[in-house]
Parts: C-alpha cells; structure tokens; sequence
C-alpha cells in the first residue's frame, strides 16, 4: 500500500474594479483541486490481491454434458448441480488477477486558474469574457506488468502493435494480469467563454454564451474496477506507456 500522503490546496482568487464605479470588473484565480476521493480504485488492491480468489479454465470433450459449449450444459447443470467437475487433471493450473498500487501514489489533483473580465454596457447589458485552464498534477493511469511485449504491427497509417492472445500475452502463466495503479503529470483542459447576460426590472433575466474547450487525458479514470479502466483506456500505442 502507498504511503500515507498530505494533500494541500491552497488557493487565491480577487475581484477588482479597475475605475470604481462597477463598469469594468477584473476577477480571476488559481489554485489547487481535489475532488471526491474514489476509494474504490485503492480497494481494487484487496479484493484482487492473489490470495482471495483465482480463475480455473475447464475443458473437456464436445460431447460431455458438463461442457459450456455443449447445448445440454445449462440445462443440465440447473437441474444437477453434482455434475459440476470438483477434481481437475495434474496438468490444470490456477491463474489470478492481481492489482497493486505504486508506493508514492497520490489521489488525483490539479491546478487550475480562471481568469475574467465583465464589462456594463448601455440598457445595462453584462458582457463577460473568461478563461480558465487546468494542468493535471497528480491522475491515474494502470500498467499490465504482466503484458508481453507487441508480436507485430498492424498495417495501416499508424502501425499500431498487435499483442497475443490467452496465455501467449502473459510473461507468467500463474497470472493473467497484473495491474498497477500509478500516478502521472500529463494532461491538461482549458474553455475560453464569451457571454451577454441582461436583467429585466419585471424579473426576466436573459443571456447567451458561446464556450470553446478542449481536455487531454491520459486515462478518464471512469470505471471502478482496475481492468476495466486498463482495458477501455482507448489508445493506438503502449497500452502501458500511454501518451
């Protein structure tokens, strides 16, 4: 388990008006975010730690009742659950899914700043422009540590690598995967905003907005589980060296 880790947020923010007399309204600030903790991602590590549970892959003759591809296996195991195989051959081997956090692993963080300016224009009318920009500090990514390397590249404009399949794609055959939850730097999101907003004295308030943004990640940290968040991270490269 990572080592217990302090985390600061420190933040400045100002509004200022530039003539004093609410015409030209200067504001903006920065700091440092953290937002809700996912917990989940750091529980992955117990639930899959190698000693809880395993898979076990049975094969067995096509036409043997107590095999999946078998028609008559689902409703035979329904209806006799003793058929289901509890002795395997010498030659069966166990295999399990591992996951483990890096030693200095942080919760994600990022610095973000805003700046605005909102100007009064004649009947009143509120005209704002703002930006605001936000550098990743501290994000998830996962490694497989157990991923072979590429076999190949695909034909194509960006010769992406081609990686085995079942055991082929494992360097130890006692694990299928093992996941390593790390932190990475990279990444960053920015929106640049105009806008018109106006009060009516009977209580309407009118506005429109135009927002441009763009956001680069290296993995969306959307999904709880470690597998799933390795393998829907959509990427053309290194699967474990994502960029």
């Amino acid at each position: 388990m990572p080592n217990g880790q302090l985390l600061w947020a420190p933040r400045l923010g100002f509004n200022y008006d530039l003539n004093n007399d609410a015409k030209v309204q200067l504001r903006g600030g920065t700091g440092v975010f953290t937002g809700r903790v996912p917990y989940v991602w750091i529980a992955n590590s117990y639930s899959n730690s190698g000693m809880i549970q395993g898979n076990l892959d049975i094969n067995n003759t096509a036409n043997n009742t107590n095999n999946p591809n078998n028609p008559k296996y689902l409703s035979t195991i329904e209806t006799n659950v003793e058929r289901i195989p509890t002795t395997y051959s010498a030659g069966a081997s166990k295999t399990a899914q591992i996951n483990v956090l890096a030693k200095d692993f942080k919760l994600p963080q990022v610095w973000r700043s805003n700046l605005a300016v909102d100007f009064r224009l004649p009947g009143d009318v509120i005209a704002t422009l703002e930006g605001m920009y936000s550098k990743t500090l501290n994000d998830i990514y996962y490694q497989d540590a157990n991923l072979a390397g590429p076999i190949g590249n695909l034909v194509g404009p960006d010769k992406r690598p081609v990686y085995a399949s079942g055991a082929a794609r494992r360097i130890d055959a006692n694990f299928t995967n093992v996941y390593i939850l790390k932190n990475t730097d990279q990444g960053y999101r920015y929106n640049l905003t105009g806008q018109l907003q106006k009060q009516f004295a009977d209580g309407l308030n009118t506005m429109v907005a135009y927002t441009y943004g763009k956001s680069k990640e290296i993995n969306s940290g959307f999904n709880t589980t470690a597998s799933s968040n390795f393998g829907f991270n959509q990427i053309i490269t290194d699967p474990n060296n994502p960029s």
